[in-house]
């Protein structure tokens, strides 16, 4: 599979998911990173980086009451729904014989 076929995939993979801010680069070490943070650190092979994101209802910030608690409920739900996305797609990737590792906080 071409890197372009494959990008295209993860990419229709996401926006199925319900992501509609999603990137891919490759691994470049970074200027005053530390190592702890770098991608090879947790997979030595690793060689891209996908990385992706929902938005926030604007209603959320906007709100003229309890603000901080729907956003911080809109959030509990969400970082499930994104680690359960991250899990799917690291199937979806080793299915095609890929490694992948899904994003820890």
């Amino acid at each position: 599979m071409s890197k372009e076929s494959l990008e295209s995939e993860i990419w229709n993979f996401l926006r199925r998911e319900g992501s509609h801010l999603i990137g891919i680069a490759g691994v470049h070490p970074l200027a005053n990173v530390p190592e702890t943070y770098s991608p090879q650190t947790i997979l030595k092979e690793a060689r891209s980086v996908i990385c992706y994101g929902v938005p926030i209802p604007k209603g959320i910030i906007y709100a003229e009451r309890d603000a901080p608690l729907l956003y911080w409920r809109y959030w509990s739900i969400t970082y499930k729904s994104l680690d359960a996305m991250a899990h799917r797609l690291c199937f979806m990737l080793e299915e095609k014989g890929y490694r992948a590792v899904p994003p820890y906080a």
